[in-house]
C-alpha cells in the first residue's frame, strides 16, 4: 500500500520534503497519537528526530506502551496543522496500527 503515499514515503524513508499544514491561531496545537506494533516506538522516534530536526514547531509529547502491549507515540504541531504527507504515511505504513488527531489550546 505504500504506493498510495506520494512518491512512496514510509518510515523507511531517510528524509522527507517539507510539507506544511495550514496555519492555526496563536496558542493552538494539532496533535497526533499513533499506535505501532510492539517495540517499534524507539526506531520510529529516531526516524522522527531526523525528519523533523529543523522543525521547532513539532514536539515529541510522549511515547510508550499501551495496555494491549503495543507502542504509541504522541507528537504535536504548534500553530500549524499536521503535515499532510506525515498523515498519509500514518494511513499507509504497515507498522502503524491506528492513529487519531485532535486540536488543543495552549494551557494558560
Amino acid at each position: 500500500m505504500a504506493d498510495l503515499v506520494p512518491y512512496g514515503y514510509t518510515f523507511d524513508t531517510e528524509r522527507l520534503p517539507t510539507s506544511l499544514g495550514r496555519p492555526l491561531g496563536e496558542g493552538q496545537y494539532h496533535v497526533v497519537h499513533f499506535t505501532l506494533h510492539s517495540g517499534m516506538d524507539e526506531m520510529i522516534v529516531e526516524k522522527l528526530d531526523k525528519w523533523f530536526e529543523d522543525r521547532n514547531d513539532i514536539s515529541l509529547v510522549d511515547q510508550g506502551e499501551t495496555a494491549a502491549g503495543n507502542s504509541f507515540v504522541v507528537l504535536e504541531w504548534a500553530g500549524i496543522e499536521i503535515d499532510p504527507l506525515f498523515l498519509k504515511i500514518l494511513e499507509h505504513d504497515e507498522s502503524v496500527i491506528d492513529y487519531s488527531t485532535y486540536y488543543r489550546e495552549e494551557d494558560i
